[in-house]
């Protein structure tokens, strides 16, 4: 839902937020009283929501930890030295000779 919101430009209704969620009316309802506790979304007007500088810095701190996951990192096992890449010139008797 914040992702929602800092997409907006001036906010959103709780119907389109609602909406752009994907999840039931309880769930819905529940995170929203979350993130109106913990200040990271504001109401602007009646029913109408828009995010807080606290919002946007949630989501930039998000996505800085979802780049330094493990399941990113090559396993040492897998390491090794690089391969010579010196130009390989196939011999022309390898070569069918219907293919040309």
């Amino acid at each position: 839902m914040l992702i929602a919101l800092s997409k907006s430009a001036r906010g959103l209704s709780v119907y389109s937020l609602f909406q752009r969620s994907g999840v039931g009316f309880s769930v819905f309802s529940n995170v929203l009283s979350s993130l109106l506790s913990e200040q990271l979304i504001k109401e602007k007007r009646e029913d109408f929501y828009t995010i807080t500088p606290k919002g946007f810095t949630f989501i930039l701190m998000e996505n800085s930890q979802l780049d330094r996951q493990e399941w990113k990192n090559v396993p040492e096992n897998f390491l090794c030295s690089k391969l010579d890449s010196k130009f390989y010139v196939p011999s022309k008797r390898l070569f069918k000779r219907k293919a040309f």
